[in-house]
């Protein structure tokens, strides 16, 4: 469902509507088989975040402009995932892949395409954007230390 809103436009002389004809749609995200969802991030016309399908945990999401378009990237064996960057036909986030830490993940367009970009030797990773062919984002290493991540995949 998509909603036009004329907006109140703020003048010199106060409030007016007929200084301006502004008008904001909104778009209902969330998937009908989901107890709840957050889009994070967008790009073009694709949407990303993540939404509570199944259990307690959250999958990362896409969507391309309509609740119906909700596809679930959560990969398999992943307790939990979410997306929060996109570009082009791929998506970027995070995946727990069996331990306590996320790992760097890519997407492109379904659960199956999932890659996942954590490095040896890592705690944890997440990646946060992508330009279609280069991922960054953030890298943990065993002394806790933070550290800024590219990736190519």
């Amino acid at each position: 469902m998509t909603l036009a809103v004329e907006a109140l436009a703020l003048t010199a002389a106060g409030p007016s509507l007929a200084a301006s004809s502004l008008l904001i749609s909104f778009t209902n995200l969330h998937p009908p088989e989901a107890s709840s969802s957050e889009a994070v991030g967008t790009s073009g016309s694709q949407q990303v975040g993540y939404a509570f399908w199944t259990n307690d945990n959250p999958h990362a999401a896409l969507w391309l402009g309509s609740a119906g378009s909700a596809v679930n990237l959560n990969p398999a064996g992943a307790k939990s995932s979410w997306a929060g960057g996109a570009s082009g036909s791929q998506q970027v986030g995070s995946a727990m892949m069996g331990t306590n830490f996320s790992h760097a993940a890519c997407w492109s367009g379904t659960a199956a395409s999932f890659l996942d970009l954590h490095p040896p030797g890592a705690r944890g990773s997440e990646a946060s954007g992508t330009t279609g062919s280069q991922q960054v984002g953030l890298v943990v290493w065993p002394s806790n230390a933070l550290h800024a991540a590219l990736w190519f995949g």
